[in-house]
């Protein structure tokens, strides 16, 4: 090292004197630094003396902050190195803080990748002050020394150092330090017996979590190295953890590429690009690197520290882990830029709403708090009459420790599914093992159960007793238990004095927070009390007609009771009545003041959903996610309502922000498996939708959650159908039924049997497929779902379309389409939108076919819907090619085929999609080609016994092959279609052998036999009411009577040419025309 050099004011590098640029932190106005010579090595002198302690050995160079040095303990015997603060900053408050700070914070950080900092230490030198720290000595060389030596490094050799220094970080972060600085100057890799080791050093510029973390920029001067600083350090704005993933971003494209992603003349051009300019893709300047870490680095560069994943998330995904944090999406970059334009506009949608929950790098999970279930009390009168109170003592002790901000309460819908999952129909006291299945299934703490005794007195009034019972669930231990009396007539005082009572003895406080009594909300009416205590019962029993007749008399008592109302909204809401449903729900909410805070909240987000208002639901629940937490029931609304408004991508954020912010055992819980799996349905992945359903099975059936285990074989059963394993998914779906039905979940029950009906309707069994459909139909009736009803009802549809029945089908589907229009149900209105086109095509009206095929597929877009939107869009081409529009129709064949081959897990129907542009080609006279690419997949076209598409490429073939000549290979191929027709349960398929059969026929110059096949196709058609076909069907046969120069062709061909055009059948009428022409 030269004994002339020049100290870099901003990192501290020591450079040869006369130097223009730092090459560390890029900082270019150092030449009138060229006189203000510091001699080295300064206070480090080798043999100096300092603090009576240490002897320095040798200089080691200079830090951000000032020089290094090695020294030995002498005390201890050991080397260590010994960091001095820079004489002319001693007078500097600033640099004298971020030095005291190093070993503040560095010293919570205890790591095998994080340099350990020992001491600070002060020493006279020469008449001079110098302060030190003292830290852990390493050998070997920088990272930034590394790569100025060899290069870029490979994958291969970049992994090992890359998991060290996630782990660090991960250390740091998890000690609540921010780095601030992290660079490969920042890192020493230290040779050892085995692996190197890499050591993250210098938190000089260091922060805490909870101190101010935001930057200044002043002067010019940047806190920080430009190179690898983050857009928010640059802005000024708030340093999270992402803050450090950006910076490990760059040290990761240095590393893999031998650059950095941004440079420039000066360092505020450097720091200045990253805000104007997206990231270089390394494999521009790194061809031959793995896609994957690309993807993994540019997802550590993101411009909005919130889309940087978890640091612990980084290694799993460079490894390729399918269950990492990290999920590359595509389309996510558009949503972001989607939301940004909706803001421009003023349009803060539920999109936007949910980039706040998102924490950044690292989530928000504060301190658990204790979570309270309140189980039930047994009425040890068995008295029918008294049985009630049960549930109103369960109800109200529940509002009292929701109105305690320390206690977290286990929501009432959740104490039922426990109860149905336990079997517990009584409650007074848990034994240890069952306590420990209710932690695992709903996270609680401690369990609140008893009794409660009703007897007459001397004085005339019943007396009531209550045994209130505290267990902790870990433990089984009674943490507290007392009693409560009084007679009837003061039956509101004396639950209002068991809820201050269990509060206090759950909390050690006397006092505290109030809530409404249970007689203030209900106005003095005990029978009200009873009816809105079983009202809520029968709800949660999902026999919602006898709930909401309850309810409603209970509302009558009691006008004043918002809870009332609240439950009464969800009863309308079942029932589809949704203008009553929002007007209870606005109730409740007019009378929140006697709520709790958390139960207003409640009641604005439940009003906001009844009234279809997802951006302001999304919002309210997206507060309560962040405000609280800790709670597992306001995380699952959020996704519910995500779902609703067609979110499903935002659906598997909450999923994965839950996983990372709820505490044990509530990030493990497997309803967020469940969502997961319900949002990859609606994005059509549904591989990733059986991973997820079959992983929350396991975790279920280990915790013995039956309804949760039901809940997940049917989506489990779901995603087999939907990957064509018909037999696993009838093998699950039956499992799932009958677990249902072992815990009285009638409404479920019902919906699987609709699932049921699904996969029957696959497996070709159409009665069968209509005979579930229908049991299913019965339950929604029995528990007056609606909203199930109108799904059910275009699933029914579909197999009774199939099976021939047109107009049950459409009458089915104009009820169907009529609910979910009502209720908003975007989802399931395109699925029912587009089985209505093909209904009304089949019935001749093209027309409104086109019109619900269209609309269809705006809502299957915009909603992510795909597969529904190809199944529309083909359909569409089906229109378009009867309106003889040749070229739009390929153009919406070709746009299907598009849309199902990026659809997982549906490869077989993509290939028939792909075909559908041939239908066309035949048409424009491409008969070779038609042959070309049928001849191979005949056999396999035949399997496909009831769908219409399959079997119309197969006549498709038998065409082309007539029209070129090669009769026998067609009659084969005819033998094939009546194979199939043979098995179908769909009655088109005969008829469209018969019409394929008389075109055969007709063009081996059989005219009579195709004269009379046509006409018996024809008459079949009429009959079953199959317009287009009958249309086909009295072309041939009118082709052939022309053929044969039977005098009537011309008459039959003008009357089709006619009524062809009439109905929208323009290309079948212009065929007649052209036969016309060349007839005469």
């Amino acid at each position: 090292m030269s004994d002339e050099s020049v100290s870099c004011p901003r990192c501290g590098q020591l450079l040869p004197a006369g130097v223009a640029l730092c090459p560390s932190c890029q900082r270019s106005d150092l030449t009138p630094l060229a006189t203000q010579v510091v001699s080295s090595p300064g206070f480090g002198a080798p043999g100096t003396a300092l603090a009576g302690r240490y002897r320095v050995v040798r200089p080691l160079g200079h830090g951000g902050m000032g020089e290094v040095v090695e020294a030995l303990d002498q005390e201890l015997g050991e080397h260590v190195a010994l960091k001095f603060l820079r004489p002319e900053l001693h007078a500097d408050p600033v640099a004298g803080e971020r030095f005291r700070r190093e070993i503040k914070l560095a010293r919570k950080v205890t790591h095998p990748n994080v340099c350990r900092v020992f001491d600070v230490g002060h020493a006279e030198i020469d008449g001079r002050h110098a302060m030190f720290l003292s830290m852990q000595l390493l050998s070997g060389e920088t990272l930034a020394q590394r790569l100025a030596r060899l290069g870029r490094l490979t994958t291969a050799e970049a992994l090992p150092i890359v998991r060290q220094l996630t782990a660090g970080l991960a250390a740091a972060h998890d000690a609540g330090v921010i780095h601030r600085d992290f660079k490969t100057s920042n890192v020493m890799l230290q040779p050892g017996s085995g692996e190197e080791r890499a050591v993250i050093t210098d938190f000089g510029l260091a922060r805490s979590h909870g101190s101010d973390a935001s930057v200044s920029i002043q002067a010019g001067e940047l806190v920080g190295t430009p190179a690898y600083m983050a857009p928010e350090q640059v802005e000024g704005g708030e340093i999270t953890t992402a803050t450090d993933v950006y910076a490990l971003g760059v040290v990761l494209f240095e590393m893999l590429t031998g650059s950095r992603p941004f440079g420039g003349d000066t360092p505020f051009e450097c720091a200045l690009r990253r805000l104007r300019e997206p990231p270089p893709p390394p494999r521009s300047l790194a061809p031959d690197l793995d896609p994957r870490w690309e993807a993994v680095i540019l997802r550590c560069l993101a411009r909005d520290g919130r889309d940087r994943p978890p640091v612990e998330a980084i290694v799993p995904a460079l490894e390729g882990d399918p269950s990492a944090a990290l999920r590359l999406r595509s389309g996510r970059r558009k949503l972001f830029w989607m939301a940004a334009v909706l803001a421009a506009a003023g349009a803060v949608s539920g999109a936007l709403v949910w980039r706040e929950v998102r924490s950044g790098a690292r989530p928000r999970t504060g301190q658990a708090r204790t979570a309270v279930a309140v189980l039930g009390f047994v009425d040890l009168t068995k008295d029918p009459s008294t049985a009630w109170l049960g549930n109103a003592f369960t109800e109200t002790l529940g509002s009292e420790l929701a109105a305690e901000a320390s206690l977290r309460q286990v929501s009432s819908e959740e104490v039922a599914r426990l109860r149905a999952d336990l079997g517990l129909a009584e409650v007074s006291t848990l034994a240890p093992a069952t306590l420990a299945r209710v932690r695992g299934l709903v996270g609680a703490d401690l369990v609140v159960s008893g009794a409660y005794t009703v007897f007459p007195s001397q004085a005339g009034a019943r007396v009531i007793s209550l045994q209130v019972s505290v267990q902790a669930t870990t433990t089984g231990e009674r943490r507290a238990g007392f009693a409560e009396n009084g007679t009837e007539m003061e039956l509101f005082e004396l639950v209002s004095r068991a809820g201050a009572r269990l509060r206090e003895e759950l909390t050690g406080l006397h006092g505290g927070a109030t809530v409404t009594t249970l007689g203030a909300s209900f106005g003095g009416s005990q029978e009200a009390a009873r009816l809105y205590a079983d009202g809520l019962a029968r709800l949660r029993e999902f026999d919602v007609q006898a709930a909401h007749e309850l309810l409603e008399e209970a509302a009558r008592l009691a006008p004043e009771a918002p809870l009332v109302h609240l439950a009464l909204a969800d009863a309308y809401a079942s029932l589809a009545l949704s203008a009553r449903a929002t007007e209870s729900a606005r109730r409740a909410l007019a009378l929140s003041d006697r709520l709790s805070p958390e139960q207003r909240r409640l009641a604005e987000g439940r009003v906001a959903e009844l009234a279809r208002d997802w951006p302001r639901a999304i919002e309210i629940y997206a507060a309560l996610v962040r405000d609280v937490p800790d709670s597992l029931d306001y995380g699952l609304r959020l996704g519910d309502v995500q779902l609703a408004a067609a979110q499903s991508a935002q659906a598997l954020e909450t999923a994965e922000l839950l996983r990372r912010q709820l505490p044990l055992p509530l990030r493990d819980d497997p309803r967020l498996d469940i969502l997961e799996a319900r949002a990859a349905y609606y994005l059509s992945d549904h591989k990733r939708q059986l991973e997820a359903a079959q992983r929350a099975e396991r975790k279920a059936r280990e915790l013995g959650a039956r309804l949760v285990e039901a809940r997940a074989l049917d989506a489990a059963g779901s995603a087999l159908r939907m990957l064509g394993d018909v037999d696993g998914a009838m093998a699950s779906l039956q499992k799932a039924r009958a677990m249902y039905a072992a815990v009285g979940s009638r409404r479920n029950v019902a919906r699987v049997l609709n699932s049921i009906g699904n996969v029957l309707y696959d497996r070709h069994d159409l009665p069968g497929a209509i005979e579930a459909y229908q049991q299913a139909a019965d339950g929604f009736r029995a528990v007056g779902d609606r909203q199930v009803l109108a799904l059910q009802l275009h699933n029914l549809a579909w197999p009774v379309f199939v099976g021939g029945d047109n107009a049950r089908a459409r009458e089915q589907l104009v009820e169907s389409v009529a609910i979910l229009r009502e209720l908003d149900d975007s989802k399931e209105l395109t699925v029912a939108l587009q089985k209505l086109g093909n209904v009304l095509l089949d019935m001749g009206e093209v027309t409104p076919a086109r019109t619900a095929l269209e609309e269809s597929v705006r809502i299957a877009s915009a909603s992510g819907r795909r597969g529904t939107e190809s199944a529309a869009l083909a359909k569409l081409g089906d229109v378009l090619m009867a309106g003889d529009r040749l070229s739009d129709a390929r153009a919406f064949f070709v746009k299907s085929a598009e849309i199902m081959r990026q659809l997982p897990g549906l490869e077989a129907a993509s290939k028939v999609q792909d075909l559908l542009p041939l239908r066309v080609d035949l048409e424009n006279g491409e008969v070779a080609r038609v042959i070309e690419q049928l001849s191979p997949l005949a056999a396999s076209l035949a399997e496909s016994v009831e769908l219409d598409d399959p079997i119309q490429l197969l006549g498709l073939l038998a065409r082309a092959q007539a029209a070129s000549g090669r009769h026998a290979e067609a009659e084969r191929t005819l033998a094939l279609l009546a194979s199939a027709a043979g098995r179908s349960s769909n009655p088109r398929v005969p008829i469209m052998l018969l019409v394929e059969r008389a075109f055969v026929d007709r063009l081996r110059g059989e005219t009579a036999r195709a004269q009379v096949t046509a006409a018996e196709a024809r008459s079949k058609a009429r009959a079953a009411g199959f317009v287009p076909l009958e249309l086909a069907a009295r072309l041939e046969e009118a082709l052939a009577m022309d053929a044969a120069s039977d005098p009537r062709a011309r008459t039959y061909l003008a009357a089709l040419e006619s009524d062809a055009a009439t109905r929208g059948f323009v290309l079948v009428s212009r065929k007649a025309a052209r036969a016309i022409r060349a007839s005469r």
